[in-house]
């Protein structure tokens, strides 16, 4: 993926740079991160179709996200994409866990249903506090 982005971009920098800026593009939400917060004592996974550079630059460049997470299900390792059953398949592989016992966040209703129909409990993305609300409610329940 760094050399396809260094040709198409003419990119000369160092692949560490190169990491820093890429990461630059994604700002944590603030809001998710705190839903995030709520289930940190369950294994969580990071569950996107985000690309290999930015899975290498994660733990340099964006602390706080990577630092939540038990495992991080990045389609450029999981060799799928959602709303692949294969790319379902291996993120619950990553958690060691069933679809029963999962529970999903996407803002895309295309993988929000392809996962409902897995067996995942699954919910459309609908902002940082409303997730926060929802986590509330289903830890509560």
């Amino acid at each position: 993926m760094e050399e396809v982005i260094r040709q198409r971009l003419g990119y000369r920098g160092t692949s560490a740079e190169l990491r820093r800026i890429w990461c630059g593009a994604f700002e944590p939400d603030p809001d998710v991160l705190a839903a995030a917060d709520l289930v940190r004592s369950y294994r969580t996974a990071l569950f996107t179709d985000n690309d290999a550079l930015l899975l290498s630059g994660l733990p340099q460049h964006l602390p706080e996200v990577d630092d939540r997470f038990s495992a991080l299900a990045f389609s450029c390792v999981l060799r799928a994409t959602k709303p692949t059953a294969e790319a379902f398949a291996g993120a619950l592989g990553f958690l060691d866990a069933t679809a029963e016992e999962a529970f999903f966040v996407d803002d895309r209703e295309t993988n929000v249903r392809a996962a409902r129909e897995l067996g995942i409990t699954a919910v459309l993305f609908e902002g940082g506090p409303a997730l926060h609300r929802t986590l509330v409610d289903l830890l509560a329940g």
